[in-house]
């Protein structure tokens, strides 16, 4: 016993030490797969210096070459450096990424593409595969240049680098056993190497690669895509299964539809259906003429206004909510006056779709439903998707940064449940103001998320929350003064994880490096869990029937950022923790002081020795391994979540 708490305690003395700076200054080794394509011969222009094996060399040219099974590297002044049945390495002598890179013609992406770091040769799978390894950070300024643009926002350069770090980590953790971590092309995420123009790229890399996005104490692998057509799905709804879904947001994106002129949205206002696009007005007196049998003269208020995934299953089930888009059904309540002069109620059901093409509403894309924004108020869209819909939206982000948002907010708002920490294990806080708003007890509807931007330094005006009540829908924003931009956090670290199925649907569907993510067709990049052989959610058909009016209705604009509660709507609650009650505590946080320290761990260990008592809320919180009993073990991975930057950057 006592040797045991020697080593326990000598062990807790060693991170208490100052931190000795990583040998690799740019992280985690990440190994891509560059997509030569089963070249035999690549010829590789040194700029810097270089070896293989013994031999050093500046500059030049190097020639790789594969035959019956034998990798040759040969330099164009140095000669032969290694002719072998097993792997050659050329290794990068010096670190500065404008003194040292290799420059190669890249198959796959069709383009001459420079690489830091490291390049790989082995013969596998009757083919000469070459494999890239680089730092984490490097690594980055590939995707971020590959998924999105160097021109894009600030803020949604830095939101890029966040998700394809968590993406990256999990891949790693995952092909361990494998020759190589990630590909380069949209199997994993886009890869381009390293563009010395990029200068936004390299700058946003820089200031926030060492941050990551945890959940549950774990890197989170982060799926995200280029649109989701204004509804964000989890990827246990996409692929079926996955024990990350808890991370994910599920519901409304306003921000996703305002950002592209082929979505549309319709506003619906129950209080004066008069103030509808004539032909949509026309589409519903049709509806209730036929519901009721009799001629009517006019629709005095809509009362209720919702569609379902599944009409033969309307409350939905685990993996597919009711409310899922695309609504093959919709169902309004209306109170009308007949052409008699009696007043009623009808009850109608019809398709989006055909609403789409009898009122002549302009918009392409297949994620259509409709949305309770305000009381007797609803947004019915119409958006295109590109991409799985899972995680962040790229079109989404770029509409929320340029209202104000910050790269914090933006993760916050698609990775609902989880939380961003700096290289020191430090909780990197969004303050923008997440809530949902009830509108009743229909229970066809479900609450939607209002969002509100951040808190920032002299908003031009205080942002006033729209009258909406909502369990599952999530109201569109409306208008609100654009937030000033949120300042943004220091750099900070990040940590390793999740394990990634060696052929993952890619995750962004983007396209080529110029237009953000380039899935053609595959599950988009940014991460991408391996699909399971289930069936995404199709387009449900649509019945045709139905009137057609004669004025096309204009799409009107998805509303900015939800204002805040008016005093005499009903109350909405919110999923802000409520600012009197304690914050919850993370995992390892055995003191309660709202972070995991060397104190936490020392808790620990004198607890297994007898000289420390725990509650039992403080013994939850250090059974980190989750086994019932509070040991050596939980104090170790405690000390291990303290230096977490040699994992997790």
């Amino acid at each position: 016993m006592k040797k045991t708490i020697a080593l326990l305690i000598a062990a807790l003395m060693l991170v208490m030490l100052p931190a000795v700076p990583s040998a690799e200054e740019n992280g985690t080794t990440v190994r891509v797969l560059l997509e030569t394509q089963g070249e035999e011969n690549l010829t590789i222009t040194v700029k810097g210096t270089y070896s293989v094996g013994d031999t050093s060399f500046t500059d030049g040219t190097v020639t790789a070459s594969v035959n019956n099974g034998t990798i040759t590297l040969k330099h164009s002044e140095k000669g032969m450096l290694v002719s072998t049945t097993g792997t050659a390495r050329i290794v990068r002598a010096e670190a500065d990424k404008d003194e040292a890179n290799l420059t190669l013609f890249n198959k796959g992406r069709k383009a001459t593409l420079t690489y830091l770091g490291d390049l790989v040769f082995c013969y596998e799978d009757s083919v000469m595969k070459v494999i890239n390894y680089v730092g984490m950070r490097e690594y980055l300024y590939g995707v971020v240049s590959g998924e999105v643009t160097d021109s894009s926002n600030e803020q949604v350069l830095k939101t890029e680098a966040i998700c394809a770090k968590g993406f990256a980590l999990a891949e790693i953790s995952a092909r361990s056993k494998f020759s190589f971590d990630v590909y380069d092309s949209t199997t994993s995420q886009l890869y381009y190497g390293y563009k010395d123009s990029d200068k936004n790229v390299i700058k946003a890399v820089d200031e926030v690669w060492q941050n990551t996005l945890l959940y549950n104490g774990k890197p989170l692998k982060t799926y995200y895509c280029t649109a989701n057509g204004g509804q964000v799905i989890t990827p246990k709804i996409h692929w079926g299964g996955s024990d990350n879904d808890g991370a994910y947001f599920y519901g409304y994106d306003p921000f996703d539809l305002e950002g592209s002129k082929v979505n549309a949205v319709l506003t619906v206002n129950g209080a004066s259906p008069e103030s509808l696009p004539d032909k949509v007005y026309s589409y519903f007196l049709t509806l209730a003429a036929e519901s009721l049998g009799e001629k009517v003269e006019k629709i005095e208020a809509i009362v209720s206004l919702y569609g379902v995934y599944d009409p033969d299953n309307p409350n939905g089930t685990s993996r597919y909510p009711k409310d899922l888009a695309p609504h093959a059904k919709s169902y309004i309540t209306m109170n009308v006056k007949t052409k008699a002069g009696e007043y009623k109620q009808a009850k109608a059901s019809f398709t989006l779709s055909n609403l789409k093409s009898s009122a002549g509403i302009t918009a392409s894309g297949t994620v259509l439903f409709s949305v309770r924004t305000k009381i007797q108020e609803w947004e019915i869209a119409f958006g295109e998707k590109k991409g799985h819909q899972v995680g962040l939206s790229h079109r989404g982000a770029g509409v929320m940064a340029k209202k104000g948002y910050s790269y914090v907010d933006i993760l916050k708002f698609y990775y609902r449940g989880a939380d961003l920490y700096d290289a020191d294990g430090k909780l990197i806080p969004s303050s923008a103001d997440f809530h949902f708003e009830y509108t009743g007890s229909d229970p066809a509807e479900t609450p939607t998320p209002s969002i509100e931007p951040s808190a920032t330094p002299e908003p031009s005006a205080t942002p006033e929350a729209s009258d909406t009540p909502a369990p599952s829908e999530t109201p569109e924003p409306s208008e609100s003064p654009e937030p000033s931009e949120t300042p943004e956090p220091s750099e900070t670290p990040e940590p390793s994880e999740t394990p990634e199925p060696s052929e993952t649907p890619e995750p962004s569907e983007t396209p080529e490096p110029s237009e953000t993510p380039e899935p053609s067709e595959t599950p988009e990049p940014s991460a991408t869990p391996e699909p399971s052989d289930t069936p995404e959610p199709s387009d449900t058909p649509e019945p045709s029937d139905t009137p057609e009016p004669s004025e096309s209705p204009k799409p009107s604009e998805t509303p900015e950022p939800s204002e805040s509660p008016d005093p005499s709507e009903s109350p909405e609650p919110s999923t802000s923790p409520d600012p009197s009650e304690p914050p919850a505590l993370l995992p390892g946080d055995v003191d309660g002081e709202n972070g995991i320290t060397k104190a936490d761990a020392l808790m620990v260990i004198r607890y297994c020795v007898g000289l420390e008592t725990l509650t039992e809320e403080q013994k939850t919180r250090a059974d980190i391994n989750k086994d019932g009993k509070v040991d050596q073990l939980d104090a170790a991975a405690i000390l291990r979540m303290i230096t977490v930057k040699p994992q997790w950057v």
